[in-house]
């Protein structure tokens, strides 16, 4: 990785750029370029899957063959996560044997004497007589005196009325089941391009769910935005081929929904069901694009 950055450094310093004019021109941030030129892969352990991406721009931007040390990178970015992974196994290992050891000293601790009570044996007694008394009260109420109740009682006589002579039989009314509401029909939504990098959407409906899918044909690093703010779901990172990610939101008048895509070629992306058809230069492009969905004109 230093000899990454090095190179990376004495390429910035022949062109005559200053760390912040390469901010500029990359979008990335001094601290992550002066990392990369310093060799400081720690400094991305928490975001390790964007590194080979922010190197591979830092290399284009400077017009440095970035497949000259693609492999290098690839091998350090492994030898460092296999070091981190045989640190995490030493570290639960310890863990585990602070846990064992404090089982074992309890265990070996002498257990106090618990006292035991007396049984009453004169409450058990009582509770049981008692118990007794109930049952033969109960069952001389139910054969002698509850048959007394129900001798002079005499069955209900329950006539079926016919109709008279001339008289129409009157049927019982049907029940009127309940008319099912009638669902409003969804609006359908049409998106214009304003220019090969914004598309601007219309004939949404405000506070209503429009969804965004996109199908990955190739492997892609992706990070979505809106309004500027990035968001979690779905995650920042590398897609594989043939996986599917889906964006959910209630856009208002003027959102802007961002996607920076790291390899555009051959993926898709559909909203609420309709394939978009992008600018052709952008979308067979092997590139990283930014592109902005503008959302005008909503219901």
């Amino acid at each position: 990785m230093e000899k990454i950055g090095t190179v990376l450094k004495e390429r910035r310093n022949e062109l005559g750029y200053s760390l912040e004019e390469m901010s500029v021109k990359t979008k990335l941030s001094t601290v992550q370029l002066k990392a990369i030129e310093d060799g400081n892969i720690s400094f991305f352990s928490e975001d390790l899957s964007y590194l080979t991406y922010f190197v591979r721009y830092y290399a284009n931007s400077l017009n440095l063959d970035y497949d000259e040390m693609r492999n290098e990178l690839d091998e350090t970015i492994t030898e460092y996560t296999d070091a981190i992974s045989v640190s995490r196994i030493k570290e639960a290992e310890n863990i585990n044997t602070s846990i064992m050891e404090k089982v074992r000293i309890k265990n070996n601790t002498t257990p106090k004497k618990v006292k035991r009570k007396r049984v009453d044996f004169t409450s058990i007694a009582l509770i049981a007589f008692v118990m007794v008394v109930i049952v033969g009260l109960s069952y001389v109420f139910v054969t002698k005196i509850l048959p007394e109740f129900g001798k002079d009682a005499k069955p209900p006589i329950i006539t079926n009325p016919k109709p008279g002579v001339g008289e129409t039989p009157v049927e019982p009314e049907k029940p009127v089941e309940p008319e099912k509401p009638v669902e409003p029909e969804k609006p359908t939504l049409t998106v214009t391009m304003e220019d090969p990098l914004t598309y601007v959407v219309s004939g949404w409906t405000e506070d209503a769910d429009t969804v965004f899918d996109v199908k990955f044909n190739n492997r892609s690093w992706v990070r979505f935005s809106l309004d500027n703010v990035i968001l979690d779901n779905p995650a920042s990172t590398i897609y594989e081929k043939d996986t599917e990610i889906t964006i959910v939101t209630k856009p208002k008048e003027n959102t802007v929904l961002k996607m920076e895509i790291g390899y555009m070629q051959g993926n898709e992306f559909i909203l609420d069901g309709e394939t978009i058809v992008l600018d052709e230069t952008v979308a067979q492009s092997p590139g990283s694009h930014t592109i902005n969905f503008k959302f005008v004109g909503g219901n």
